[in-house]
């Protein structure tokens, strides 16, 4: 907007993202990401945020990595 928003509250805003009236929802899962919606200067923003994998689900990948690593070098 070129005028501004006033009154902004994303606490007024209700994101569906399955299935709700009829329509199907997101194609894709969100994998533990969410939606919100903030304003920044003159704009209304829809932000996406990706969950962070555990970081057991890191160390387990990286000894895997470790493994193949070391059974190629022999």
């Amino acid at each position: 907007t070129t005028t501004g928003i006033s009154g902004f509250d994303a606490a007024k805003f209700t994101l569906n993202v399955a299935a709700n009236n009829g329509t199907s929802g997101f194609s894709n899962d969100l994998d533990g990401g969410a939606f919100t919606i903030s304003q920044s200067g003159n704009s209304l923003l829809l932000n996406y945020t990706a969950a962070v994998p555990e970081p057991s689900v890191a160390v387990l990948g990286g000894m895997g990595l470790l493994a193949l690593l070391r059974r190629r070098r022999r």
